[in-house]
């Protein structure tokens, strides 16, 4: 839980600035990752793929393009209009997505360290 008497500024206010610069600069990278995550992300699930990769790794493919093309979406909504909704809830979205991330990345880790020793 946030102290608001403490001067230092939030962690996720480094991804999300309140600054003119900072948002210019945010909404540019929102600009460039956003249509390529976007359209990487329409051919990983509509396309068929003839080659079939490892389902895992189409997963992980699909859940990385996803991440990229979600924070685009609210970095271009953050840097245009700064919603306190979303200020709002920022917090916990980056706790739970924290949490969602570590727990997902465990079958992964089991996955590489089992492959890491085969013999």
């Amino acid at each position: 839980m946030e102290n608001p008497h403490d001067p230092t500024p939030p962690q996720w206010e480094k991804l999300f600035p309140r600054d003119v610069l900072g948002r210019i600069a945010l909404a540019l990278i929102a600009l460039l990752f956003g249509p390529i995550s976007g359209a990487f992300l329409f051919a990983m699930l509509f396309v068929q793929n003839r080659q079939n990769p490892d389902r895992w790794v189409r997963l992980v493919i699909v859940e990385v393009a996803l991440a990229f093309f979600t924070f685009s979406v609210v970095g271009l909504i953050w840097a245009i209009a700064t919603p306190r909704w979303l200020e709002s809830a920022l917090p916990r979205v980056a706790a739970r997505l924290g949490i969602a991330i570590g727990i997902g990345f465990i079958p992964f880790a089991i996955v590489a360290l089992w492959a890491l020793f085969q013999v």
